[in-house]
C-alpha cells in the first residue's frame, strides 16, 4: 500500500489457480476481523489455491481461535517470511494437506492452557510439507498424524530457525498414541540441517504409548543440527520422554535448562547420534537395553544409565568423554579409526570392546570390572589407564590375529586376569601396575616398549604377578630395551609359583649393550627336559629326582655387548634329591644354547651361582651377543645333567617314533621313544608317534617330512623348527596337539599342519598364523574360536571344515577344495590372495561379509556362492567343470582388478550369476555367456562380451542406467522384458564410444531384447548400401554410428537413442531436438523416420537421448539418428585416406561417402608422428549424401618417411581428426611405401 492506513478487512479467501504456485504476498500490515472459532464457521482467513506469503513484522492475526481447524489444504501454502500468525483456544490446531513455510515469520500456537491443544496434524497424501528456513514455530502440542488412522505422510525440512513442540502445560491435550513429532511411513521426509534448532518441552501425555520423538522416514538429511530435549518451561520428572529414530540423529542435547527429573529414554530400536550427545545438570539418559552409538562426543553432567545396552562410539574422527556427570556404563565398544579420549574416569561393569581406532585415557582411569577384548589400542599418560578391577576372573583377547597396544595397565583384581586364547600378542608402551591379583597370559606374548616398567603396587608375589603357561605354547614375557640402557629390570614370572628373572643392568660395567634389543622369559614348572635321557647316573634313582623341577627359557633378540648378573628365583618344594647322599648344596647351574650350538652341548657351571639360602641361580654374561644368551637355563645335580644332548635322525625311510629301525644308529632300546632328545625328521620321512608321551629337547622336521601325531597323546617336541608339516590323526571328538616352543615353526618361513583322520574335533585353537594347512581324512572339522592367518596354501581334502563362529580366514598363497566341504562361516571375511580352486570338493559360502579372491577356478565339483555378501576377485574367474551356484538374495561377485580380467564359461542357466559388479577401470572380457539374474553394478570399467551372450533375466536391473562414458557393455547386451508396456535402457558402447538405447512399451511380453552398439556406419552391414532417407523431410542420417536391435520373437516397440560428444549434434537445443529414429527399411534400401520426442532432460550437445514417436516392428532392425534440421550436421562419413610418393611429389587422395555442414579438410604433415604442421587446405562440399573425391599434391615432400593426416572443419568452427597415413619419400624414386597407420 502507498498510504498509512491499515486495511481493515473481514474475510480473505486466497483461490489463485489450482496450485501453490500463484502467489499473493502482504508486504504491509492489515487488520482481519473475521470468525476465527467456531465449528463449521468459515475462517477468516481461508486457503483454497496458491500461495499466501505475509511478510511484514506488523502482522499480526489470528488464524484460528477454537473449536476447528485451520486447513491448509493441498494446492494452497502460507509463508510467513515477516509478522506472526497465531492459532489458539480449545480444540484447535491445523490440519496440513499443503504447504506451510516459515522463513523469518513466527506461527505462534500457544495456549498456555492445560486443557488445550493446538496441534499440527497431516494426512497421508504424501503433500504435507513443512518448511522451516528461518523465523520461529511454536507448537502448542504435537506434529502427528491423524487420530483416526496410521497412515499419515510429512516432508520436513528444517535448514534454520526454532521449532518449539509440546509449549502449552499440563497433560490432559496430549495424545497418547501419537507422538511430539512424528515422521513415519513410505513417502516421508526428514531434513534438519544447518543452524536450526529442535526443541520439546514436554512428552507426549502421563503415560505415553509412543515414542515422543518418533522418526521411521522414507528419505532424511540430519546434518549440522540439534534437537534439544527440554527447556525452562519443562516441568518437573518428565521421565517418559522416549527416542525412537531409525535414521542418525545430529546433536541431542538433554536438559539444558537443569529441570529436575528430566528423563529421555531409548525406545524400540536402537539410536545412533552422528554429533554430540549433551547431558545436562539433572538431565537422565536411559539405554534402556537399546545399544546407542556417538559418532561424536559425550558431555555428561548429568546422568547416563544403560540399563545392559551397549554404548559404542565410532568414528573416523576424534571423539571424547567428559563432564561431571555420572555414567552407568554396561557395555563398551568402540570402532572407527578415530582417538576417543576421556577427560574423567569412566567404569565398563560388562565387555569392553575395543575393535579399532585407539581410546587414550590421558591422566584418568578407564575402569573395567568385565571382559576386555582389544583388538586396536588404548594409550594413557599417566594415572591408573586401563584398570582390570572386577571381583571375579576378569579376561583379555582378541579376535583377530596381531598385536594390541595398551599404555597403562593396572590390575587390582584378586581373582585375576587372564589371556583366554593362546598366540595373542599384547604390548604395554608405558607402565604395568601390578596391585592385586595374577596377570595370567597363558601361550600369548606380552611385550614392554622401551620406556615401559613393571611397578609393584603391591609386593611382586604368587598372588601378584605374571603367569605364563607351558603346558602347551608359551611366548612369554618380553622386554625391549634401548641400546646402552643401564636399569635394572625385573621379570615379575611363574607358573603355579612366582618365579621372577631379574636383570641387572645398574651395577658397574653392567649395561645391556650397544644396540636397541629385547629379552623374553618363559618360565617352565618342571624339569629340564634333556634330564630324562636313555642312560640314568643315579642308577636304580632316576636322574629327574636329582634335578630342580623347573626351568627358564631366556630369549635374546638384537643383544650386542650384553654384560650383566641374571638372576633367576626358584621355589624349594621344586627341589629334589632322590640320592641320600645329596642334597640342594650339590646343585649346580646348567644352560644349552639353542643356537650356535652344533654338539648340542649342556654348559654346566659351578654350585657358586646356586644359592640354597636364597632360593637363586645367577648366570653372568661378559659382552654376549644375542646367540650367547639364547637358551635354556636350569640347575641339578652335576651328574643327573648330560653333557650333551643325543641327535636321533630319520634314516630316510621313515616309521614309529619307537622303532630303532627309524633312526640312523637306532635307539639304545628298541621300542621306546627318544626322550629328552633331538629329533630330527628327513626330508620325504614320516614319523609316527605311535606311543604316548614322547618328551623332546628339540624337534626339527625338514622340508617334505612330516610328524604324526597318530591317536596318542602327552607328547612335548620342544623348540620345534623346520619347514615340513605336523599332522594329527584322531578318530574322535578331540585332539591332543603336542606341547612345543613353536615361535619359529608357525611364522610365514616355518612348517604346515594336517589335521587327518576320521574324527570331529576343533583345529587351529591358539594359533594365529601357520605356513600350510590341510584339513584332511573325514567327519567335520571345526574352526576354532580364532581369526587365522595362512601364509600360503589352505588345502580342504575329504572332511567338512565349519565356522561356526564366524572367524576371518587369511590365505596369503591358494586355496584347493579337492573332496570335502569349505563352510566359510555367516558374516566373516574370507581373504585368499591367490586362486580359490574348487576341483572336487564344495565351497559353501556366507548370507553376508566381504570376502576376497585372487582368482577362482571350478573345475569339478561345486562352488555356492551363498545368500549375501560378497567376493571380490581381483583376478580372472574360471567354470570350467562341477556346478556353480551364483549365489541368492544379495550375494555378489565383484571383478575389481587392476587389470583385465578373463571370465571364462559357460555362466548360464542354474549356472547364472545373481548380482554381478565390474569395478575395474581395465575392463572385464566375457570368454563365454553369462546371465544375470538380478543386478548388474558398472562402478568402474566396461565388460566386454565379443561374441558370447551377456543376459539380463526378467527382474534384473543395471546401474548405472544408462551407462556412462567409461561404464557400459562393450558389445550386445540382453534382457528379458517379462510383460506388455515394459522399459528398459541397454547401457552399451563399442571402439571407446559409449551409445546407450532403450526398448519401451513392448507390445509382447516374456521376449528377450537384444541391443548393440557400433561405432562404424551401417554400411558395414551387408543389407544396408545407402544413407539415404525414405522421407524427403530428414536432411540427413548419421553414417559414424548404428545400433543393431533384434527381439526373440515379433513385438513392436519404441526405441529410444542416444547421442555423445562424436554424434556431433546441433549445440543449440531446439536444434537438437529434431533429431529423428531412423529405421533400415530392406525391401526399399532406404531409411525410415520413426520420428523423434521425450527427449531426456537437460540435454546437452555431448550427451543426451529421445524416443522414436512411432512403435517399430521387430524382429532385427539397424536403427540410426536422423535429423530434419539442417543444423544437426551429423559427421563426416570418410571413407579412405591414401599416398602416393612420385618422382618429385606425394599425392594424397580420399573421399566422403557424405558430408554435414563441412566446410574444409586441412592436409596435415608430420615427420615423427607427433608434431604436425598445416601444409594445405582443401573446400569441401558442405552438405552431401553423395560419395565426393578429393586430392592433394605436396609439391615439397620431406626426405624419408612422412606422416600425413586429414583435419576436416564445420562450417561452426568444431573439427576432428581423421586416420594418419605413412609414406616413404626418396627424391627422384616413385612408388615408396605407403602404410595406413591409424
Amino acid at each position: 500500500r502507498t498510504s498509512t492506513s491499515v486495511p481493515d478487512l473481514y474475510r480473505l479467501i486466497i483461490n489463485k489457480g489450482d496450485n501453490q504456485t500463484n502467489s499473493f504476498s502482504f508486504d504491509d500490515s492489515f487488520v482481519l476481523n473475521g470468525p476465527t472459532s467456531g465449528v463449521g464457521i468459515a475462517k477468516a482467513l481461508e486457503l483454497v489455491n496458491g500461495t499466501l506469503i505475509l511478510n511484514d513484522a506488523a502482522i499480526d492475526i489470528n488464524l484460528s481461535t477454537g473449536d476447528d481447524d485451520f486447513e491448509i489444504p493441498s494446492t494452497a501454502n502460507l509463508t510467513l517470511t515477516q509478522g506472526t500468525a497465531r492459532v489458539n483456544g480449545a480444540s484447535t490446531g491445523i490440519t496440513l494437506d499443503g504447504g506451510l513455510t516459515i522463513n523469518g515469520g513466527t506461527l505462534n500456537m500457544e495456549s498456555g492452557t492445560e486443557t488445550y491443544n493446538n496441534y499440527i496434524q497431516y494426512g497421508s497424501s504424501g503433500n504435507a510439507t513443512i518448511n522451516i528456513s528461518s523465523g520461529s514455530l511454536l507448537v502448542g502440542n504435537q506434529i502427528r498424524r491423524l487420530t483416526t488412522s496410521s497412515a499419515g505422510v510429512l516432508n520436513y525440512n528444517q535448514s534454520g530457525g526454532t521449532v518449539t513442540i509440546g509449549v502449552n502445560t499440563g497433560d490432559a491435550g496430549y495424545v497418547a498414541n501419537r507422538g511430539m513429532l512424528e515422521i513415519v511411513n513410505t513417502g516421508s521426509n526428514f531434513s534438519l540441517s544447518g543452524a536450526g534448532t529442535l526443541t520439546f518441552v514436554r512428552q507426549n501425555g502421563a503415560a505415553p504409548e509412543v515414542a515422543a520423538l518418533y522418526l521411521d522416514p522414507d528419505n532424511y538429511d540430519i546434518t549440522g543440527s540439534t534437537i534439544v530435549i527440554g527447556n525452562a518451561n519443562t516441568p518437573a520428572s518428565q521421565n517418559l520422554f522416549n527416542i525412537n529414530s531409525s535414521v542418525a540423529l545430529n546433536n541431542l542435547s538433554i536438559n539444558p535448562d537443569a529441570v529436575a527429573g528430566l528423563q529421555a529414554n531409548l525406545a524400540t530400536q536402537p539410536l545412533t547420534i552422528a554429533g554430540n550427545l549433551t547431558i545436562n545438570t539433572n538431565g537422565t539418559l536411559d539405554g534402556k537395553g537399546l545399544n546407542l552409538t556417538l559418532q561424536g562426543n559425550l558431555i555428561n553432567n548429568g546422568t547416563y544409565t544403560a540399563s545392559n545396552n551397549t554404548l559404542i562410539f565410532s568414528s573416523n574422527a576424534a571423539q571424547g568423554i567428559s563432564g561431571a556427570g555420572t555414567e552407568d556404563i554396561y557395555r563398551f565398544t568402540k570402532t572407527g579409526s578415530g582417538t576417543l579420549t576421556l577427560s574423567k574416569n569412566i567404569t565398563v561393569n560388562d565387555l569392553l570392546d575395543v575393535d579399532q581406532g585407539t581410546i587414550n585415557t590421558a591422566t584418568y582411569a578407564l575402569n573395567t570390572t568385565g571382559n576386555v577384548t582389544l583388538d586396536a589400542s588404548i594409550t594413557s599418560t599417566s594415572g591408573n589407564g586401563l584398570v582390570f578391577g572386577g571381583t571375579a576372573l576378569q579376561n583379555l583377547a582378541r579376535n583377530g590375529v596381531g598385536q594390541s597396544s595398551m599404555g597403562i595397565v593396572t590390575v587390582n583384581n584378586s581373582n585375576g586376569v587372564k589371556v583366554s586364547n593362546t598366540g595373542h600378542s599384547f604390548i604395554i608402551s608405558n607402565k604395568l601396575r601390578l596391585q592385586s591379583g595374577v596377570f595370567n597370559i597363558g601361550g600369548s606374548l606380552l611385550e614392554f616398549g622401551t620406556t615401559a616398567t613393571i611397578e609393584a603396587v603391591s609386593p611382586f608375589s604368587i598372588t601378584n604377578m605374571i603367569q605364563t603357561n607351558s603346558s602347551f605354547q608359551d611366548n612369554g614375557v618380553k622386554k625391549n630395551f634401548p641400546a646402552n640402557h643401564t636399569t635394572d629390570f625385573i621379570f615379575p614370572v611363574g607358573q603355579l609359583l612366582y618365579t621372577p628373572v631379574t636383570i641387572d643392568l645398574s651395577s658397574s660395567g653392567h649395561t645391556i649393550g650397544t644396540t636397541a634389543g629385547n629379552l623374553t622369559v618363559r618360565p617352565a614348572n618342571e624339569f629340564h627336559p634333556t634330564i630324562n635321557d636313555p642312560t640314568d647316573f643315579f642308577d636304580p634313582l632316576f636322574d629327574i629326582d636329582n634335578v630342580l623341577q623347573y626351568y627358564w627359557i631366556l630369549r635374546a633378540d638384537n643383544i650386542t655387548g650384553f654384560v650383566s648378573d641374571v638372576t633367576m628365583v626358584y621355589d624349594d618344594s621344586d627341589v629334589l634329591s632322590s640320592d641320600p647322599s645329596t642334597d640342594e648344596t650339590d646343585y649346580i647351574s646348567a644352560r644349552i644354547l639353542t643356537n650356535n650350538n652344533p654338539t648340542e652341548a649342556v654348559s654346566k657351571y659351578s654350585t657358586a651361582e646356586v644359592d640354597e639360602t636364597t632360593n637363586t641361580i645367577t648366570f653372568t654374561f661378559n659382552g654376549d651377543n644375542s646367540d650367547g644368551i639364547t637358551g635354556d637355563y636350569f640347575a641339578g645335580n652335576a651328574n643327573a645333567i648330560p653333557d650333551n644332548v643325543v641327535t636321533y635322525t630319520t634314516t630316510g625311510t621313515g616309521g614309529y617314533v619307537n622303532a630303532s629301525s627309524t633312526y640312523i644308529g637306532g635307539l639304545p632300546t628298541d621300542g621306546v621313544a627318544p626322550t629328552g632328545a633331538v629329533l630330527i625328521v628327513s626330508s620325504g620321512d614320516e614319523v609316527n608317534f605311535n606311543v604316548d608321551d614322547v618328551k623332546l629337547y628339540k624337534t626339527e622336521i625338514q622340508a617334505g617330512g612330516t610328524l604324526t601325531i597318530n591317536e596318542t597323546q602327552g607328547h612335548r617336541l620342544g623348540t620345534v623348527t623346520g619347514t615340513g608339516n605336523i599332522k594329527i590323526v584322531s578318530s574322535t571328538a578331540s585332539i591332543a596337539f603336542p606341547a612345543g616352543d613353536y615361535i619359529d615353526f608357525f611364522d610365514c618361513t616355518g612348517g604346515g599342519i594336517d589335521y587327518a583322520g576320521t574324527g570331529s574335533y576343533t583345529v587351529m585353537s591358539g594359533f594365529p598364523s601357520v605356513r600350510n594347512l590341510t584339513i584332511s581324512g573325514s567327519g567335520t572339522k571345526e574352526l576354532a574360536n580364532n581369526d587365522i592367518v595362512v601364509c600360503e596354501d589352505f588345502t580342504i581334502n575329504g572332511p567338512t571344515f565349519d565356522n561356526p563362529s564366524d572367524n576371518d580366514i587369511t590365505v596369503n598363497r591358494d586355496m584347493f577344495i579337492s573332496s570335502g566341504v569349505f563352510n566359510s562361516g555367516a558374516s566373516n571375511i574370507i581373504e585368499v590372495a591367490g586362486t580359490v580352486t574348487v576341483n572336487g570338493g564344495t565351497y559353501n559360502g556366507e548370507t553376508s561379509g566381504s570376502d576376497t579372491f585372487g582368482a577362482l577356478t571350478v573345475s569339478s565339483g561345486t562352488f555356492n556362492l551363498g545368500s549375501g555378501g560378497s567376493v571380490s576377485i581381483e583376478g580372472d574367474i574360471t567354470f570350467s567343470g562341477g556346478t556353480f551356484n551364483g549365489g541368492t538374495g544379495a550375494a555378489k561377485i565383484v571383478l575389481d582388478g587392476s587389470s583385465n580380467q578373463n571370465i571364462t564359461g559357460t555362466f548360464t542357466g542354474a549356472s547364472k550369476i545373481r548380482n554381478l559388479e565390474i569395478n575395474n577401470t581395465s575392463g572385464a572380457t566375457m570368454l563365454g555367456s553369462v546371465t544375470v539374474d538380478n543386478s548388474l553394478t558398472l562402478t568402474n570399467g566396461l565388460i566386454t562380451t565379443g561374441s558370447n551372450t551377456l543376459l539380463l533375466n526378467s527382474g534384473a536391473t543395471i546401474t548405472p542406467a544408462n551407462g556412462t562414458s567409461t561404464k557400459y557393455v562393450n558389445g550386445k547386451l540382453s534382457k528379458v522384458l517379462a510383460n506388455v508396456g515394459d522399459d528398459f535402457v541397454f547401457p552399451v558402447g563399442k571402439s571407446g564410444k559409449w551409445g546407450y538405447a532403450g526398448v519401451y512399451n513392448v507390445t509382447t511380453g516374456g521376449l528377450t531384447w537384444d541391443v548393440e552398439y557400433f561405432a562404424t556406419g551401417a554400411t558395414n552391414e551387408a543389407l544396408v548400401n545407402n544413407f539415404t532417407p525414405t522421407n524427403t523431410s530428414i536432411t540427413g542420417v548419421t553414417q559414424s554410428e548404428y545400433w543393431k536391435i533384434s527381439d526373440s520373437g515379433s513385438s513392436q516397440a519404441n526405441i529410444a537413442l542416444s547421442w555423445n560428444s562424436e554424434s556431433n549434434v546441433s549445440a543449440i537445443q531446439s536444434e537438437r531436438e529434431k533429431l529423428e529414429v531412423m529405421v533400415w527399411n530392406d525391401g526399399i534400401s532406404t531409411w525410415d523416420n520413426k520420428g523423434g520426442g521425450s527427449f531426456s532432460s537437460g540435454h546437452t550437445q555431448i550427451e543426451g537421448s529421445f524416443l522414436s514417436t512411432s512403435l517399430i516392428q521387430f524382429s532385427e532392425n539397424i536403427i540410426t539418428l536422423g535429423s530434419s534440421d539442417i543444423n544437426n550436421p551429423l559427421p563426416v562419413e570418410l571413407l579412405y585416406f591414401t599416398g602416393k610418393a612420385n618422382t618429385e611429389d606425394v599425392v594424397l587422395l580420399w573421399a566422403t561417402a557424405s558430408e554435414k555442414n563441412n566446410d574444409y579438410f586441412e592436409v596435415q604433415r608430420s615427420t615423427d608422428a607427433e608434431e604436425f604442421e598445416t601444409i594445405g587446405k582443401v573446400f569441401g562440399n558442405g552438405n552431401s549424401l553423395i560419395q565426393n573425391d578429393y586430392n592433394f599434391v605436396d609439391e615439397n615432400p620431406q626426405p624419408g618417411t612422412s606422416y600425413y593426416r586429414l583435419k576436416q572443419v564445420d562450417y561452426n568452427g568444431a573439427s576432428e581428426i581423421h586416420k594418419t597415413v605413412a609414406v616413404y619419400y626418396e627424391r627422384g624414386y616413385g612408388n615408396s611405401l605407403n602404410k595406413d597407420i591409424s
